[in-house]
């Protein structure tokens, strides 16, 4: 997993511990702010190991903070051990832990200085193929939202660009150079601009298009056996 979707993860947790914050001291909310506060750091810690080539299995916070001191050129905030068991013990979601308040409270302010770590990082090794795909990526999920609210009908009339959109959400990795995805980072919205592109070479109208189907109906005559296995109507023999 990328340094950035590790980065987005911890996010995630980060809004879950605010919201549960407004709860308290519900013991729900007690125990979801143990879980998440573990979650959060720990995503953060496994984003900065990733953003250095690293990806341990372990989930122990003592751990990854650890193996960070060792191979990672940045200052992990001081305190991190102190409380790193308690830590691991809460993101054990099967066990039923106590709130310590001062405990979150450290934890909590932990999360703001590892996540400017964590960006440094991503600064520091992230390509520029790696941030297009970034881009693409929330683009889409852009898109994505607003087809599901669209109905059966409007989809199906935009089941082309819809098609188009996933093929280059997928082939992000493979289809650029840095300097091309350079080029695409200066528009706002790459996603539309790379869509636009094959859709319009996709368009039946385009003669371009013509030429290759009718190029591929020609081949399919002269390659008849390799479509034997097709159904035929009945009555028909292949010929």
């Amino acid at each position: 997993m990328k340094p950035r979707n590790w980065l987005e993860l911890a996010k995630n947790d980060i809004q879950f511990c605010e919201e549960m914050e407004k709860q308290l001291p519900q013991e729900y909310a007690k125990a979801g702010l143990c879980f998440h506060v573990q979650q959060a750091i720990e995503k953060l810690l496994r984003g900065i190991l990733s953003a250095n080539g690293r990806a341990p299995q372990c989930t122990d916070i003592y751990n990854l903070t650890e193996i960070c001191e060792v191979f990672i050129n940045a200052d992990i905030p001081a305190g991190l051990l102190e409380i790193s068991n308690t830590l691991t013990a809460w993101g054990k979601t099967f066990e039923v832990h106590e709130f310590d308040k001062d405990t979150y409270d450290k934890a909590k302010a932990l999360i703001a200085p590892l996540t400017e770590i964590l960006h440094n990082e991503i600064n520091r090794t992230e390509t520029m193929t790696d941030k297009l795909e970034y881009a693409i990526v929330q683009e889409y999920a852009k898109k994505y939202r607003e087809w599901q609210s669209m109905s059966r009908e409007e989809l199906i009339e935009k089941s082309d660009r819809i098609s188009a959109t996933r093929f280059v959400r997928d082939n992000i990795s493979d289809s650029f150079t840095d300097e091309e995805a350079e080029y695409l980072l200066q528009f706002k919205s790459p996603l539309e601009i790379l869509v636009d592109r094959i859709t319009a070479l996709n368009d039946p109208t385009n003669i371009a298009v013509k030429e290759q189907f009718s190029d591929m109906v020609s081949e399919m005559y002269d390659k008849q056996d390799e479509y034997a296995d097709y159904e035929l109507t009945e009555g028909m023999q292949m010929q």
